[in-house]
C-alpha cells in the first residue's frame, strides 16, 4: 500500500497534469497554420511572436487537443511576458481543464509567484478547486513553494479548505515534508486539529510519512 504522501501526490498529478509538449525541431519552417504558430510561440516562450500573432487576430483562448489553454501553458512554464500578452488580448484567467484545473493552480504548483499574482490581478478565482478539490494553495503547499503560499495567504485564501479526501494544505505540506510551508501555514492560523476522512491529523500524517522536521514544526518546537 502506498503512503498517504505518495497517494496525495498521485491525486495532484491527476488534477494538475503536466501539459503535453512537442519538442522543437531544428531547421523546420514555421507551421502555416496560425493556430499552430501561436501554440508554438506560447510553448517556447516567444513573447514577441506571440504578441504579433495575437495582434493579427489569434485566439488568446484557444486550447490544445488535450483541453489546455494557452494561458495554462504559459503559466505553468513561467513565461511571464507571454502570460501578460495573452491576458491583454482577452485570455480567460478562470478557464478550466476537464479536471477543473486553472492557470492559477498550475502557476502555484510550479512556484511561478509573479505569474500567479498577475492572474489574481486579472480576476483569477483564488478559491477555484479542481474536481478532486485541489486549490491553488494546496498545489503550492504540495510542491513546497512558500513564496506562493505566502502570497496566496496575503490575498485571503481559505487556509483550511479541503480536498475530496478531507486533506487541508497543512496536511498536504506535512505529508510531503515541507516543514517551511508547515510553519508558514501554522503562523497564519491553519488548524492542526482537523482530521481527514480517514481520521488523520497533520501530525499523524507526518508521523506515518516519517517527516521528523515536520513533526517538530507541528509541536511548535
Amino acid at each position: 500500500m502506498c503512503s498517504l504522501a505518495s497517494a496525495w501526490l498521485a491525486l495532484l498529478a491527476c488534477s494538475c497534469a503536466t501539459i503535453p509538449r512537442q519538442s522543437p525541431t531544428p531547421d523546420v519552417e514555421p507551421p502555416g497554420d496560425p493556430r499552430e504558430a501561436l501554440l508554438d510561440a506560447v510553448g517556447f516562450g516567444d513573447a514577441e511572436d506571440a504578441e504579433r500573432l495575437l495582434a493579427a487576430g489569434g485566439d488568446a483562448n484557444q486550447r490544445t487537443p488535450e483541453g489546455f489553454t494557452l494561458l495554462m501553458i504559459a503559466a505553468e512554464d513561467g513565461h511571464e511576458p507571454v502570460v501578460a500578452s495573452l491576458l491583454a488580448h482577452g485570455a480567460d484567467p478562470n478557464a478550466t481543464t476537464d479536471a477543473g484545473v486553472t492557470a492559477l493552480t498550475l502557476a502555484a504548483a510550479h512556484g511561478n509567484v509573479s505569474i500567479a499574482e498577475e492572474l489574481i490581478a486579472r480576476g483569477a478565482d483564488l478559491g477555484a478547486a479542481s474536481r478532486t478539490g485541489v486549490t491553488p494553495l494546496m498545489a503550492a503547499a504540495a510542491a513546497g513553494h512558500p513564496d506562493v503560499v505566502n502570497m496566496l495567504l496575503q490575498h485571503g485564501v481559505a487556509i483550511d479548505a479541503r480536498d475530496e479526501a478531507g486533506h487541508t494544505a497543512l496536511m498536504i505540506a506535512a505529508a510531503n515534508g515541507h516543514a517551511d510551508v508547515v510553519r508558514l501555514l501554522l503562523a497564519n492560523g491553519a488548524r492542526r486539529d482537523l482530521r481527514d476522512h480517514d481520521g488523520n491529523t497533520a501530525a499523524s500524517i507526518a508521523k506515518k510519512a516519517h517527516r521528523a522536521e515536520v513533526e517538530k514544526a507541528l509541536r511548535g518546537s
